[in-house]
């Protein structure tokens, strides 16, 4: 479309940006910014009704969104089974005889962030079922225990040659004829040159350990736990804290936490999704553990097993919901030609020893606005690879930075998949947890565009 509506394709994502902020309400802001970006397409009439629903429908019909849809309740089942029967509690005891402070309850979030490296789903949504109980405890809030889980999802997938995104992207890189090899060789070759995971990976430890100082929205968290006690926002401490602390008791009742009931489950997804790269056989074997693992040892009986399994699926109703919404939001903004705009505007500018840094300022601030991350790798691979080889830069550092743009927007974006499922993950908003992650992934994102604009001009 070669940005048909040119400078008004942006308004709805001011509008969007600008509702978040003002009203911490993520879904109602994206419905009225979908509105906005229809009302555009089809003027005040009865037409912006009926593509509403044709998008609606269209999602229910598309490849991406069912799959997803299908993953978030085997997830939300499989989470509250390890939950119910004790498991994550398990996980917990054996946890604590390492954990003795609220640094140490981060680095141990930080490392499974880095054990759990196959997929950012099974990262996201397992981690914060497991390390939340144990942060609470040494008083680190919610915001923070969320963060560590952000940004050890996608930023560590990407630097595993092993990922779902290691995969994905190594079929980009065959697609541009950079990668002559297999999938390790060509991979690793594109790994150091992937800044933005890098450097954030890198700053949670530094941030657990108070090297990092706690600034902003971050640092008013840690202050409301010092002043109250309470390690979630204020607006969910008498609800979702008060939830969680009955769930605990009641699990505690039914008998002694085992940590393998955890365990085993967890283990089977890892290994098969390692051996088949499909996360969804992983999550069906995971299930089918669980039901051999608990119902001969009473830890549930049949009909408790069922019900915690759909108890469990419609925990995942509104993110599934709200990514349906959040995919026809990027829909519709890319019909009135957002990304085509963007890129032709800047294309001019995209040669020489500023291609790596110019690359991951465009696609951070594309997947930051809500752009598919994969779907702007997609546009902009093909783009930034005969344009690295013609001006002699290093292909892998320019593709690496495109990488690291889409990492970026895909753990910072506020109503990304990341972010809702680590927010998910630890109960609490996609606001609570944005407004504090976002300052932190900024200073990292200066920090790697720096990096880009020195190895664009010695390598």
């Amino acid at each position: 479309m070669d940005g048909a509506y040119g400078i008004l394709s942006i308004l709805p994502l001011i509008i969007m940006l600008g509702l978040v902020i003002w009203t911490k309400r993520i879904f109602e802001s994206i419905l009225v910014a979908i509105g906005f970006a229809l009302i555009i397409q089809y003027g005040f009439s009865v037409d912006v009704i009926y593509a509403f629903e044709e998008k609606l429908y269209g999602m229910l019909a598309s490849e991406v969104y069912p799959w997803i849809l299908i993953i978030l309740i085997l997830f939300g089942a499989l989470i509250k089974l390890l939950v119910e029967s004790g498991g994550t509690l398990g996980f917990a005891k054996y946890a604590k005889k390492v954990v003795k402070s609220g640094k140490s309850s981060l680095i141990v979030t930080w490392f499974l962030g880095i054990l759990i490296f196959v997929d950012d789903y099974l990262n996201n949504l397992t981690i914060g079922a497991a390390m939340r109980g144990i942060t609470d405890e040494h008083k680190v809030p919610r915001e923070m225990t969320a963060m560590a889980i952000n940004a050890t999802g996608a930023p560590v997938c990407v630097l595993i040659p092993f990922s779902t995104w290691a995969v994905f992207i190594y079929g980009l890189l065959l697609e541009v004829g950079v990668a002559e090899g297999g999938l390790i060789t060509e991979y690793s070759k594109l790994i150091p040159f992937i800044f933005f995971a890098i450097v954030m990976v890198g700053m949670v430890p530094l941030m657990a350990l108070g090297i990092i100082p706690k600034f902003g929205p971050l640092k008013k968290a840690y202050e409301r736990v010092e002043k109250t006690g309470s390690t979630f926002p204020e607006e969910l401490t008498d609800t979702i804290g008060v939830e969680f602390a009955e769930t605990q008791a009641r699990i505690k009742e039914k008998g002694e936490p085992k940590l393998y009931d955890f365990l085993i489950p967890i283990l089977a997804v890892i290994l098969l999704v390692i051996t088949t790269e499909e996360i969804m056989y992983g999550l069906f074997l995971a299930l089918a553990i669980c039901f051999v693992l608990y119902i001969p040892r009473k830890k549930m009986k049949v009909s408790e097993f069922f019900d915690n399994f759909f108890e469990g699926a419609k925990d995942m109703l509104f993110i599934a919901i709200f990514v349906m919404m959040a995919f026809i939001f990027v829909e519709v903004v890319e019909e009135l030609g957002l990304s085509e705009y963007v890129i032709t505007t800047v294309e001019p500018y995209l040669n020489g020893a500023f291609l790596p840094v110019l690359a991951f300022i465009i696609v951070a601030v594309l997947a930051f606005f809500g752009i598919d991350f994969w779907g702007i790798m997609i546009l902009m691979f093909p783009i930034v690879a005969p344009l690295a080889q013609a001006s002699d830069v290093n292909v892998y550092l320019a593709l690496g930075a495109v990488v690291s743009g889409a990492v970026f927007g895909g753990m910072s974006c506020f109503f990304s998949e990341q972010m809702l499922m680590s927010s998910t993950s630890c109960q609490i908003r996609p606001t609570d947890q944005a407004v504090c992650l976002l300052p932190y992934a900024l200073v990292a994102c200066v920090v790697t565009a720096i990096l880009y604009l020195i190895f664009g001009f010695i390598l």
